[in-house]
């Protein structure tokens, strides 16, 4: 998916996506970019929703 594809689905501005990508995505948009793009909450946010569930006992 591209950026300004992403942007006009959840209703934002590429611009807005591409400090996103660049940075990384705030907590209030997790869902909305997870829905979207069918990446994980857990690899888009670590730091709040913590490791995938799959690899929780992997370690």
């Amino acid at each position: 998916m591209r950026l300004i594809d992403l942007a006009r689905s959840i209703g934002v501005d590429k611009a807005t996506v591409t400090r996103w990508a660049q940075r990384r995505v705030p907590a209030e948009r997790v869902q909305d970019v997870e829905a979207a793009t069918g990446i994980s909450r857990h690899e888009l946010r670590p730091d709040i929703y913590g490791p995938a569930p799959e690899t929780q006992g992997a370690a």
